[in-house]
């Protein structure tokens, strides 16, 4: 029995051609009646193609502009930071800047201490070199009382300024007790607080000095010390200190000087010129 359906009519939007079919292919070309022309396929692969060359160029222009963009801002912050890191040096080569004196006694006269004599006795010289050191001492608190107005200086510990420790304990003495030595060097500490372990004094807490003292005239210098920055330490950088500040002669290393026979035998000038300033007091007889 045939059937009274009625074919729809399609028209295939390849060849154009319309007729009834059942079916969903053309019976002109054979092509799906849906399927886009092929002009309109080529087409919409012209486009995707020129999409696909428009994004390339663009990211081949905006990667350069990029990187270009990147190196700009790193380029600032480095010099930025070389900057920072110059005024920093510079306001740590005025801080550290070695100031000289002689020697004088605390009392309201400011006397001139007595100095070495290398014809006196062993004891004699050793009493008098002591003096000195205490002096020093004194010198290195009113200068630390001066530059820091927060924390109050209690006092000044001096040490040579090569120390030889075992654990926490000082095995080697100062340079004052060796009677070959005209120039000794120190490294001190001008002490805000103790810092106390077990209920024993480990360590002192303050300001880090270096110095000179030169027995025969009674001259020294001192420098703060501005320690070495530490590895998570957010300083920018630090100022080498001054040859003078320790007397110097050896060739300079990273952290220090070589160490030179003439260290603790010759002033270097600075010293030189401030035992020049005055003659040195005679000791009591």
């Amino acid at each position: 029995m045939a059937s009274s359906v009625e074919p729809p009519l399609r028209t295939c939007r390849t060849c154009g051609n319309v007729e009834r079919n059942l079916h969903y292919r053309c019976t002109q070309c054979g092509r799906d009646y849906a399927a886009p022309p092929r002009v309109w396929r080529r087409a919409t692969l012209w486009v995707t193609v020129a999409a696909a060359v428009v994004l390339v160029a663009g990211l081949a222009v905006a990667i350069p502009l990029q990187l270009s963009a990147k190196r700009e801002s790193e380029a600032r912050q480095s010099s930025a930071h070389h900057a920072a890191a110059a005024r920093e040096a510079a306001r740590e080569s005025v801080a550290q800047r070695p100031r000289t004196g002689r020697l004088a006694a605390g009392s309201p006269m400011r006397s001139p201490v007595a100095v070495d004599r290398a014809g006196a006795s062993a004891p004699e010289r050793l009493h008098l070199r002591r003096a000195e050191l205490v002096v020093f001492e004194a010198a290195v608190t009113r200068d630390a009382r001066a530059r820091f107005v927060r924390g109050r200086v209690r006092e000044t510990l001096c040490g040579p300024l090569e120390r030889v420790t075992h654990g926490t304990r000082l095995v080697n003495s100062g340079e004052e007790l060796d009677l070959a030595v005209r120039i000794a060097r120190y490294d001190c500490v001008a002490v805000l607080r103790d810092v106390v372990k077990d209920g024993h004094v480990v360590a002192h807490f303050g300001h880090e000095y270096v110095g000179a003292v030169d027995f025969a005239t009674g001259a020294y210098v001192l420098c703060l010390a501005i320690p070495h920055p530490t590895e998570n330490d957010a300083r920018l950088a630090v100022a080498p200190l001054s040859r003078a500040c320790v007397n110097a002669h050896g060739v300079r290393l990273q952290s220090g000087f070589d160490n030179d026979s003439r260290d603790t035998r010759h002033p270097l000038p600075l010293l030189a010129q401030a035992g020049r300033a005055g003659a040195p007091h005679a000791p009591p007889q």
